[in-house]
């Protein structure tokens, strides 16, 4: 491990990307969202993806063209990302829902031929730091089979849910409809381990642990939904209102050997103003009660605390910030100065 000032990490991670063709402008937006990643711990997300996401860029550019506002309305816009760099594209759907909500209550952007979005909690946090409910959903390329199925038809299609509260960090949810995530495989095939129990399906369908079994010949995973068919009935519906209502590929459509091919990165951004209904005193006092009798509530023998959802990602960001600085992977570094 490398242990690094949190500017410096900033600045290589800006310096890799417009080395690599990305302007100035995105790279700024997109680092802050890979160090995010890191100060929750999640570097599956983090720097180390800056790697598949140069690959996506890479392969955009024979498509790129100008970033779009499609089909608006005071609470509705289809943002066309014309192919530039995935973070930069998720960023401005996101800025653009929020500015909408704060005007008119509420307001959903669908965005499409973009990338892939990174921490996807990066975005619905920003929602609720602007003081509004934040919810995201993204899709992918396919790499989760329906139960019962050995074809790949759905990505892991991930929801982030965002709430913020009154002088403390929002709570936010982050998770994938998908038992594991195509970053889990990558990092399980380099580091040599196994994938936990029922993370994925070998090209049979038979339950493995072994993260080259899951890949055919095109590097497609078998990742299989979370809690059976009620992952895989909301990843269903996701993918209905990220790809279809959006006018883009899906099912057959969607197969194809180019694993990160960026048309198949979707998203939806649904921000909300909490004054629509209520005062938001009452809002916040309300959200109050609710996180204090949860805490507060009985604990089984040897819990000592009841966390909120994204608490311990928070926890950690914190006690970074507070040093200044962040530990990175070897690999990672190496990368980045590479």
């Amino acid at each position: 491990m490398v242990t690094l000032k949190i500017e410096k990490l900033l600045e290589l991670g800006i310096s890799k990307m417009t080395r690599n063709g990305v302007p100035q402008v995105e790279a700024e937006i997109a680092a802050p969202i890979y160090l995010e990643a890191e100060l929750w711990g999640k570097r599956t997300h983090g720097f180390r993806h800056l790697y598949n996401n140069l690959i996506q860029y890479q392969e955009g550019a024979s498509r790129r063209t100008e970033l779009t506002v499609q089909r608006e309305t005071p609470v509705s816009a289809l943002v066309d990302g014309g192919f530039h760099f995935p973070y930069y594209i998720h960023h401005y759907a996101n800025k653009l829902a929020i500015a909408k909500a704060q005007l008119n209550g509420v307001a959903l952007v669908g965005m499409r031929n973009g990338g892939a979005s990174g921490l996807l909690g990066y975005y619905s946090q920003m929602m609720a730091e602007a003081g509004l409910i934040g919810i995201v959903i993204n899709t992918a390329p396919s790499v989760v089979v329906p139960p019962g199925g050995i074809i790949p038809m759905l990505s892991t299609n991930p929801l982030t849910i965002g709430v913020p509260r009154k002088n403390k960090p929002p709570v936010v949810l982050d998770m994938a409809t998908s038992a594991g995530t195509f970053n889990q495989i990558l990092v399980a095939q380099r580091d040599k381990k196994s994938l936990p129990e029922g993370m994925a399906v070998d090209l049979q369908g038979k339950p493995t642990t072994d993260p080259f079994a899951t890949m055919d010949a095109t590097n497609r995973p078998r990742l299989l939904p979370f809690a059976g068919y009620k992952g895989y009935g909301l990843a269903f519906m996701f993918e209905l209102m990220c790809n279809s209502m959006l006018g883009t590929q899906t099912g057959n459509d969607k197969i194809d050997p180019i694993i990160h091919q960026p048309a198949h990165f979707n998203g939806l951004y649904l921000a909300i103003r909490p004054d629509l209904f209520v005062d938001e005193e009452v809002f916040e006092a309300q959200a109050e009660q609710l996180i204090h009798d949860i805490k507060a509530s009985d604990k089984a023998p040897g819990v000592t605390e009841i966390r909120l959802p994204g608490e311990e990602s928070q926890r950690r960001k914190a006690e970074i910030l507070a040093k200044g600085e962040i530990e990175l992977e070897d690999h990672t570094y190496e990368f980045l100065l590479s």
